[in-house]
């Protein structure tokens, strides 16, 4: 059961991210790479009923693009600063 929960929570998020980045980018190339590392029981494909989808979202901009850019955030941040 573990697998095809996992699988159904992948198929999930992969269409949710593609959804975002048609969203904000069009039809236009994103101005940063993009990617969803699963951790926990969703990494480790062990999902049950009773489980959540423990996620980490990670982008890089793209060289020559600046962060403020990548993110279509106008507010400046540094390393250290959480999002919201």
């Amino acid at each position: 059961m573990g697998t095809a929960l996992t699988d159904l929570v992948g198929v999930t998020l992969q269409g949710a991210v593609e959804a975002a980045t048609r969203s904000i980018c069009g039809d236009k190339p994103c101005p940063t790479r993009f990617t969803v590392i699963a951790l926990g029981r969703l990494g480790g494909s062990e999902l049950g009923y009773s489980s959540d989808a423990d996620v980490m979202f990670v982008h890089d901009p793209l060289p020559g693009v600046a962060e403020q850019e990548a993110t279509g955030d106008p507010r400046p941040r540094s390393p250290t600063t959480c999002v919201g």
